[in-house]
C-alpha cells in the first residue's frame, strides 16, 4: 500500500498562502475560513488526518479537505445534520424515509496547461475544454467505483465498493459533490465551471450536452 505523506506548515500559514491577499477583505475571508475549519474539525465531521491536509505544502490536498468542509457548513446552514464515518463516503444524512450519502471530490488538474492553471492576468489563454470535462468524468467515474467496486486494473481481483462492503445499502442514495476550484486555475478569477455547452460541466459529464 502507498502511503501519502504531506509537509505541514500552521493552518493560519495555509490558509494565508490559498487566500493571500493584502486587502481588508482579503483579511475578512481569511478569518472566516480559518474559523470555519476550527469548527468544523472539531466536529467529528471530517477524518483524523483533516487538519494534516489543511496545513499540507501540496494545495491539492489542501483544496480537497477544504471542499469538504465547506460542503459540511453548507449542508448544517441548511438545517441539515450531517454524520460522518470510517470507513465511509464523506457525509451521511438521515432522512426519515432513507439515508443520503454524499461524496466530496475536488479533480485535480492533470492534463491541464500550465498557462491555464497559473494564467497571467492580461494574457490570452485558451480555454482547455476537453481536459476539463475529462477530469470530470474521470471524477465522477473514481467515486461511482468506490460505491459499486471494480477490478484491479494489473490483477483483474476484485476490489469491492461500498455496497458490497455492507456500508451503503442499494436504497440509499448516493450524491457524487464534484469541486472545481482545481480546475479554475491559480492565476485569476476564471469562474469557468461551464463548458462550450454553455451549460455547466456537470451537465455536460453525465448527460453527454454538447454545443449546438
Amino acid at each position: 500500500m502507498t502511503r501519502t505523506t504531506f509537509q505541514t506548515m500552521d493552518l493560519k500559514a495555509s490558509i494565508e498562502r490559498r487566500y493571500p491577499w493584502t486587502s481588508a477583505k482579503g483579511s475578512e475571508i481569511r478569518e472566516a475560513v480559518c474559523e470555519l475549519c476550527m469548527r468544523i474539525l472539531g466536529s467529528n465531521l471530517v477524518d483524523g488526518d483533516a487538519e494534516k491536509k489543511l496545513c499540507s505544502e501540496n494545495p491539492n490536498a489542501f483544496w480537497q479537505q477544504l471542499s469538504e468542509i465547506l460542503l459540511a457548513d453548507q449542508l448544517i446552514t441548511a438545517g441539515l445534520k450531517p454524520l460522518h464515518q470510517e470507513p465511509g463516503p464523506d457525509f451521511l444524512i438521515d432522512l426519515g424515509k432513507g439515508r443520503l450519502w454524499i461524496e466530496v471530490v475536488t479533480p485535480e488538474p492533470r492534463g491541464l496547461p500550465d498557462e491555464w492553471i497559473n494564467h497571467v492576468s492580461g494574457n490570452v489563454v485558451s480555454l482547455p475544454h476537453e481536459e476539463i470535462l475529462l477530469r470530470w468524468t474521470s471524477a465522477i467515474k473514481e467515486k461511482a467505483e468506490k460505491l459499486l467496486g471494480r477490478a484491479d486494473r494489473k490483477t483483474g481481483e476484485r476490489i469491492p465498493g461500498y455496497i458490497e462492503k455492507g456500508i451503503v445499502t442499494p436504497s440509499d442514495a448516493y450524491v457524487i459533490a464534484i469541486n472545481g476550484r482545481l480546475l479554475r486555475g491559480f492565476g485569476g478569477a476564471i469562474p469557468e465551471l461551464h463548458g462550450i455547452s454553455q451549460l455547466p460541466y456537470a451537465v455536460e459529464a453525465t448527460f453527454a450536452a454538447r454545443y449546438r
